[in-house]
């Protein structure tokens, strides 16, 4: 009958030539535990933050950023991130095919971007005018901001497709973004402003907070503190 006893040395051995088993094991384990943790973690209401999509590498204390930015908004929220994508390592085709599938998912509250991408995706109606008021008696986003005085802002006039309620379309067109050459602060994230452009999404539930956020660059970082 084979030996079946367990002694020290055979489980000395055993664990001495197993021991990458276990490892691998365990470390399934905590990989399956983190991606649970993650996935049933409570995530932050959309009202109760903004999201800032920067197509340009960024760097630098973007958590810095957001928390000063959290503070000067008001109390009931709770977060703002920084997402930041270099659009410099993708290839026109592949930017756009992305740039579609984070609109389809309706991601970002904010994008900051050139104004070569800013064009296309004001066209396709993805950004709010901010030629218009965001409600009635309110003045204009773009006329309570500082804007370069060299700066045409019939620049950025774009005409796009509105909808009804009946789902009919009809053409309208507004300034649906500011620019941010002003903003010499993006450069201690290392963003160069010149020529790069903020507009709010149509689909954010959080538009005032985000012209919020806008507004705090434009009238906060207008140096940078970087040598």
């Amino acid at each position: 009958m084979m030996d079946m006893r367990i002694t020290r040395d055979r489980l000395r051995n055993h664990f001495h030539y197993s021991k990458w088993s276990y490892i691998l094991v365990i470390g399934l384990m905590m990989a399956v535990w983190g991606f649970t943790f993650s996935a049933t973690a409570p995530e932050t209401p959309r009202e109760y933050k903004v999201d800032i999509y920067i197509l340009s590498y960024a760097s630098g204390d973007l958590e810095g950023w957001e928390r000063q930015i959290l503070e000067s908004l008001p109390p009931d929220q709770q977060e703002i991130n920084f997402l930041t994508y270099s659009i410099a390592d993708m290839s026109g085709g592949q930017t756009m095919e992305i740039l579609g599938a984070w609109m389809a998912a309706q991601q970002g509250d904010i994008f900051v971007m050139p104004m070569g991408i800013y064009t296309s995706l004001a066209q396709s109606g993805a950004f709010l005018a901010l030629d218009k008021p965001l409600e009635e008696g309110e003045p204009p986003f773009i006329e309570t901001v500082p804007i370069p005085e060299d700066f045409d802002m019939e620049t950025l006039r774009v005409e796009y497709e509105v909808y009804d309620e009946e789902g009919a379309a009809s053409l309208s067109d507004g300034i649906c973004g500011v620019p941010l050459d002003s903003a010499e602060g993006l450069l201690d994230i290392y963003v160069v402003p010149e020529g790069m452009i903020a507009s709010v999404t149509t689909y954010s539930i959080n538009q005032r907070n985000a012209l919020s956020v806008i507004d705090w660059i434009l009238e906060n970082k207008q140096e940078a503190t970087l040598g």
